[in-house]
């Protein structure tokens, strides 16, 4: 279903600004101040005035002037109106003006310099909050409107936490809705309709969810504002965009891959503390600096002991006043921490990490050139273990409290989420046993909805949804690995829109996990692969509702609940271990190839030395920048140029060392070696790749869809390139074949081989190979002299009309736009016609080792010193300054960049920064455009607000002419008083072909929201009115629906107004009896969502007439005569 978005950008002052203006002085920006009279001479109308760029509100006078109404203003001064000549401007005085010709490519050129400089969010930015209307400490990092209800306290004693289980355990009507994981409903008809629907996307298939919310820090976005958390193992940038919570902390097995918010917000307050990209803490804000000089307008700290602890946690050199580094610092310690105990010194100062917890370091023996992060954790504050039940640290009493960093590593490796709140909660539970109860779910008012997750606390109850769902809820994951939680669990009313595995393997699947390369139904891989359809469901792409797939794969999750499947095959799932992550697929789909990011690779074997990818992947070294993929995400090729001296990793850097090379002589080798590739002229080498576009109508246009892609698309599950050639190692030909150079004719169809491709028996049935075979002219086997061959052609014709002779696949570019090695196979795959022939995979001699017979329980309260596991060869200090040394360049490179090109992005965060002129006032001021989702100055603060998805239906198939105008309303009734506080008009006609569009708007709650408020009670009420062609209005249907959930700062109304005609109705309806319930002739009409009720019904009040029954009168009103 198509979708059309409507966000409002408008001045959205935190506080309220009184705003004068008058016309004595004429208009700004070269504006023309035009009189009524000379309007009206003119016989101007009120439509032309509109393009004008002057507002509604002199539009609004000048047609109550026309009227010789009283609204018209009697002052002469007031009977003007600016004409805006320069596009650019706008405003009542024309006294705004955007830096490009459109507010459209305003906006765009702003995110673009968002999408190219990061680092301004930390130069020009302000970090965005969500200001709560109840008491909420959060400790010193703000919070963001999804930390509502998200599963993790992030307020002291939970508060933020509040009336969640509302939503969670929310029921939807089986019959008209879908039920979102997280409570919401929406409407039926919006289930895999190819566009988000649920805040937390779980209506749309999982590679639907990566292509419309990917990139979201740099896309202004409905769906990226809006867009939650989709599971607890994962934190918000603020942005739309998420991060595994893992990279919070220190683990020294993570990703090469820094893999961090390009917000920066999951650093804030603690830029040092991160071991592959060290930064600064900039102590007025938070912000993550490269580097400070004399010129950075940043502050030293008030707090001479925090400086030098930052010195000694950073590189030489990137404080400028820094006389140390490292444990070269601690000679330092006496004269700038004299007053301090060094021996449990706070930083980052605050509680950074969680609002209940501390960090410290035991400076007087941390090893700073090792190890950057905190010695210790203290818990200072409350939160909830269980429902009202608080675990209150006694802070006299504080080792008891204090837990060492590598226990909280420990327990960040083995628990889903939240490891400094189950901690705390597990302390609280051995120090108070007696006075413990963590079996109970909101006291026991929810038995059949809710479940206590076994073994696992805080916040350890979770909807009967969301057992077996293929994502983990509970912290020790027993909601995806226990059976037989709920007796009535195959019979849920939600079923029908859930995926069960197998008869002996009851799942309740959403639709997210369906072809999505990881296989959740271990027995079967029935949620990867269809035996009964032979269809590999990966391919499958559901983008708009009536689309085969769409229908294939909602008949397909349908019938897994009454279908038996229990034909499970059998799967060998027996492999050595050192098969895993080795770039080749052992198992079925590559299952063995995934999540390889916390995969360590070899580094003892003298016979063999690995190469890591930034994916994990383990390959040898000698197959770097041999011109094939042999990493995932090509990182051994192309996509070695992502790579930096920060985020090589240590095992990388002493490669490096061995083979006595360094990134920058690499990184020139395969560029050498990949130079022989079509379309290199189009792009960035050292940022993109070239290929042709897919999912674009027209990929040969050159001009309008430039064939590159970003380098960091590479490898990522979704196909970016035509044919899906950024992903071939990653898509697949058959069960254990990767694509490699294959291509698939579409979603259903078989694999066509390399060997088959462009030959007359081997041609797509449906045509889509044909830009596959653009070297062929006409797609015909026709060589350069003419004639036909009936054997392969290897003749090439260029896109420019030349014919080059044996020119295909020979490893030269010839063509001007190299389309001659398009699709060609590189590497040894261009000799033996098999792509990535299998090599000896004996790398590792058979070994014996002898394992001590440690105590599980001791990996998780052992206090080993887990920073000295590192390779002892590598002297830390040494190249931590051999990497400051060499990339000291890129890294003041990339900050001057930002501070000179990305001001105008950056200075009003996600709103769009114009400037505003003045009489007074020789310098343009910039002022900030919010959409509806921030306000503030800077648009710093994130808005309450309702975004409200709708399309119309007729039900009764009946015809209508003109159009459909939608009034939506939102209302709030407080003492059976009801006032409008926001609306929106959308139109439906016949002539735009726009009945089956989804239209998208928002409504924002006042300032201050009552949030949690019992006696604010909001409805959305829909209007429909039929617009003639003769011009006449005539009132059609009303819809009202309640906003349930006053608890959260966004929520979602997607609802399908279906429309029933009145002789379709029940003839009892109270709308047809007498006497008429509405007054003062006011017109009842039944509400279209409620027909079941028939004493349910809404008055439509005529002229000077209001209330709910139309029992008041005002004569105050003004309507123009104009019927439109």
């Amino acid at each position: 279903m198509e979708s059309v978005q409507s966000i409002k950008y408008c001045i959205r002052p935190a506080r309220f600004v009184s705003v004068q203006r008058n016309y004595s002085r004429g208009c700004l920006n070269g504006g023309i101040l035009i009189s009524f009279d000379v309007l009206k001479q003119y016989n101007i109308t009120t439509q032309e005035l509109l393009l004008w760029n002057s507002g509604v509100g002199a539009i609004d006078r000048y047609r109550a002037y026309l009227e010789n109404h009283p609204y018209g203003t009697n002052e002469e001064t007031e009977q003007f109106i600016c004409n805006c000549t320069n596009t650019r401007t706008f405003g009542v005085l024309c006294e705004y003006q955007f830096s490009q010709s459109s507010f459209e490519a305003t906006i765009l050129s702003q995110y673009n310099q968002k999408l190219k400089y990061t680092l301004g969010s930390q130069l020009f930015g302000i970090t965005t909050c969500y200001e709560t209307s109840f008491p909420c400490d959060y400790g010193k990092v703000c919070l963001d409107w999804r930390n509502i209800c998200d599963g993790t306290q992030n307020c002291v004693d939970g508060t933020d936490e509040d009336y969640c289980e509302h939503l969670l355990l929310n029921e939807c009507n089986p019959e008209r809705e879908y039920r979102c994981r997280n409570g919401m409903c929406i409407d039926e008809e919006y289930f895999l309709d190819g566009d988000i629907d649920c805040q937390d996307q779980s209506d749309e298939q999982r590679n639907s969810v990566y292509v419309l919310t990917g990139l979201c820090y740099a896309r202004p976005k409905l769906d990226c504002e809006e867009k939650i958390l989709g599971s607890k193992k994962y934190i918000s940038c603020g942005d739309g965009s998420d991060l595994s919570f893992i990279k919070q902390y220190r683990d020294k097995s993570i990703s090469i891959d820094i893999d961090t918010c390009y917000s920066f917000r999951e650093r804030q307050w603690k830029c040092e503390l991160n071991n592959r990209e060290i930064m600064w803490t900039n102590p007025a804000n938070g912000h993550c600096l490269d580097y400070v000089d004399n010129t950075t307008n940043v502050l030293k700290e008030e707090n001479d002991c925090i400086f030098i602890h930052k010195c000694a946690l950073t590189r030489q050199g990137q404080h400028y006043l820094c006389p140390c580094a490292g444990n070269g610092c601690r000679a330092y310690f006496h004269r700038y921490c004299s007053s301090h105990d060094i021996s449990l010194f706070a930083y980052p100062s605050g509680r950074i990490f969680t609002p209940f917890v501390e960090t410290y370091y035991k400076s007087n023996e941390h090893n700073f050139d090792r190890n950057v992060w905190p010695d210790v954790f203290i818990f200072t504050r409350s939160i909830k273990c269980n429902n009202e039940m608080l675990a209150a640290p006694d802070i006299v009493n504080q080792k008891d409290w204090l837990v060492n960093e590598a226990l909280v590593v420990a327990y960040v490796r083995v628990l889903n989420a939240y490891p400094l709140e189950v901690l705390l909660c597990e302390r609280h539970h051995s120090i108070n046993a007696n006075k413990t109860n963590y079996g109970n779910c909101w006291n026991g008012s929810y038995p059949n909805q809710a479940r206590h997750c076994p073994d696992s606390i805080p916040y350890s109850c979770i909807s009967k949804y969301n057992v077996k769902d293929g994502i983990r809820d509970c912290a020790r994951m027993a909601d995806e690995t226990m059976d037989n939680w709920f007796d009535d669990y195959s019979y849920s009313s939600i079923q029908k829109h859930r995926f069960q595995c197998s008869e002996t393997e009851q799942t309740s699947l959403t639709v997210m996990s369906i072809g999505d390369n990881r296989a959740d139904c271990k027995k079967s891989n029935y949620d990867e692969y269809s035996e009964k359809h032979n269809t590999e469901l990966n391919h499958l792409k559901c983008v708009s509702r009536d689309s085969a797939d769409c229908i294939f794969i909602r008949q397909y999750i349908a019938e897994s609940s009454i279908e038996d499947t229990n034909n499970t095959e059998k799967v060998d799932n027996s492999m050595k271990f050192w098969n895993y992550c080795d770039s080749y697929w052992e198992k079925s789909y590559g299952a063995d190839e995934t999540d390889c990011h916390q995969w360590k690779c070899p580094s003892h074997y003298t016979s063999k030395e690995f190469y890591q990818c930034r994916s994990g992947q383990c390959i040898s070294n000698n197959w770097l920048c041999n011109g094939e993929w042999d990493c995932s995400d090509g990182s051994d090729e192309e996509g070695i140029q992502l790579l930096t001296e920060h985020t090589i990793g240590e095992h990388n850097l002493k490669l490096f060392q061995l083979l006595k090379t360094n990134l920058t002589q690499l990184k020139n080798r395969c560029l050498k070696k990949n130079s022989e590739r079509p379309f290199t002229q189009f792009c960035d080498r050292e940022t993109e790749y070239p290929c042709l576009l897919a999912n674009v109508d027209d990929p040969m246009n050159f001009r309008l869809n430039r064939p590159c892609i970003n380098l960091r698309q590479l490898g990522d599950g979704r196909a970016d390139c035509y044919g899906g050639l950024d992903e071939r190692n990653i898509l697949n030909c058959s069960t254990h074949e990767q694509l490699g150079f294959g291509f698939k004719c579409n979603i259903n169809d078989r694999c066509l081989r390399r060997s088959q491709q462009c030959t007359i028996n081997h041609r797509c049935f449906n045509g889509n190979d044909r830009l596959l075979c653009i070297y062929l002219y006409n797609n015909s086997n026709v060589k350069c002299n003419g004639q036909l061959s009936t054997a392969t052609v290897t003749d090439v014709h260029c896109l420019n009309g030349n014919c080059l002779p044996n020119s295909r696949c020979n490893g030269l570019a010839e063509c001007p736009f190299g389309e001659d090695e398009y699709y060609c196979p590189t590497g040894s795959s261009s000799k033996t016609g098999n792509y990535r022939p299998r090599v000896k995979k004996s790398y590792f001699p058979s070994i014996n080792i002898q394992l001590p017979n440690y105590s599980p329980f001791l990996f998780l309260v052992n206090e080993s010193n887990d920073n000295n596991d590192k390779i002892t060869t590598l002297k830390s200090q040494t190249s931590m300054i051999a990497i400051h040394d060499q990339s000291s360049f890129t890294r003041s490179s990339r900050q001057k960049l930002a501070n000179q090109f990305s001001k105008e992005g950056w200075i009003c965060n996600r709103g769009v920064a114009g400037n505003k002129k003045s009489f007074d006032i020789s310098q343009s001021l910039v002022h900030c455009f919010c959409p509806p989702s921030y306000y503030g100055g800077r648009c710093e603060f994130m808005s309450d607000r309702l975004t409200v998805f709708i399309s119309f239906k007729n039900q009764t198939n009946g015809s209508s002419t003109g159009a459909i105008k939608i009034l939506a309303l939102l209302v709030v009734t407080i003492n059976d008083t009801e006032t409008v506080l926001d609306r929106h008009e959308v139109h439906f006609t016949s002539a735009l072909e726009n009945y089956k569009e989804k239209q998208k708007f928002y409504f924002v709650y006042p300032r201050p929201h009552q949030l949690r408020s019992n006696t604010h009670h909001y409805t959305v009420r829909f209007e429909a009115y039929q617009l003639n062609e003769n011009e006449s209005i005539a009132f059609l249907a009303v819809w009202i629906y309640p906003v349930p959930f006053n608890f959260l700062p966004s929520q979602r109304l997607a609802k399908v107004l279906k429309y029933t005609q009145p002789s379709q109705m029940a003839l009892n309806h109270t709308c047809f009896a007498k006497p008429n319930p509405c007054l003062n002739e006011g017109r009842c009409h039944p509400i279209m969502n409620k027909l079941s009720d028939i004493h349910s019904y809404w008055c439509e009040c005529g002229n000077n007439s209001y209330g709910s029954h139309c029992e008041f009168k005002d004569q105050s009103c003004f309507l123009s005569s104009s019927k439109l």
